[in-house]
């Protein structure tokens, strides 16, 4: 998983007077001196990490950079990390996880990476 998400990498920019972050119906973007617009990329904007998508858009709810790897945004654009998101565990990395015992070893994910009331034996 970690591969997927190596992929991509944090950008920090200095903000400009003419820069800035931009709204439409859509959502938030951050808009470069230039006239150009972060895509699949995480960004430092202000001390904080935002990802955007090949959109442009910041990325909020659940997102893959890749169609596999899965992680959650909040609608400030935070991924959401070691906590549940609905039936999903999101791990450390932010990445959920699957087909393994998380928050502490007290539940199970199966391989779609949702709780599994009826879990394996632990061991087996």
């Amino acid at each position: 998983m970690l591969a997927a998400v190596s992929m991509f990498f944090v950008c920090t920019q200095p903000v400009n007077a003419s820069s800035g972050w931009q709204k439409d119906s859509k959502g938030w973007w951050y808009e470069l001196e230039d006239g150009s617009y972060y895509t699949n990329v995480f960004v430092e904007i202000d001390g904080k990490i935002y990802s955007f998508g090949e959109d442009g858009y910041m990325v909020t709810g659940w997102y893959s950079f890749d169609g596999s790897t899965w992680s959650f945004y909040n609608s400030e654009g935070s991924m959401k990390k070691n906590a549940w998101e609905g039936n999903y565990w999101l791990a450390q990395d932010g990445l959920m996880a699957r087909d393994q015992w998380v928050d502490g070893g007290k539940y199970y994910v199966g391989p779609s990476g949702e709780w599994m009331p009826d879990p394996p034996k632990k061991g087996v």
